[in-house]
């Protein structure tokens, strides 16, 4: 091979849709090949269903009535929502009463619906914290975390 005189062709052969197809079936790979480009088609479709036009004010965006339940952050699964009978001082400054904590801070324990009704948080100069039954929580600056031992 002589670089840089051959990168042309050494590009197009190995992505000219021509040759792919060539390779493929010359090695049996059309089925996978078909696999993989489906795969393909279903994401940008499904990338295409979620996409916000931002051209549109945020009141007009609606999002798919069957697929709205199945938006996620980047939290992942949903938890519990916890709302506290009290509203308690958050780290910034401002009160808070309710919670909507992921479900994978209480790795596999979920609560019972009595301690989510029980819940409880105490303030101090190190942060919010929040008892669910068992699971203990700090809430700070740097977000929620849960603690193994009670603060």
């Amino acid at each position: 091979w002589k670089i840089p005189r051959m990168n042309r062709l050494l590009v197009e052969e190995g992505t000219h849709l021509d040759r792919k197809t060539a390779v493929e079936e010359e090695l049996g790979w059309t089925d996978q090949s078909l696999d993989v480009e489906g795969t393909k088609a279903a994401e940008r479709q499904s990338a295409r269903n979620h996409l916000l036009d931002r051209d549109r004010p945020f009141g007009e965006i609606t999002f798919q009535e069957h697929d709205e339940r199945r938006v996620r952050t980047r939290l992942g699964e949903d938890g519990p929502r916890i709302r506290l009978t009290e509203p308690s001082v958050g780290p910034f400054g401002r009160h808070v009463r309710s919670f909507s904590l992921p479900a994978h801070l209480f790795r596999g324990e979920v609560p019972t619906k009595a301690e989510i009704d029980e819940a409880r948080a105490e303030t101090s100069p190190d942060g919010l914290f929040l008892m669910i039954g068992e699971h203990r929580f700090r809430y700070d600056r740097g977000g929620i975390r849960r603690m193994e031992t009670k603060p």
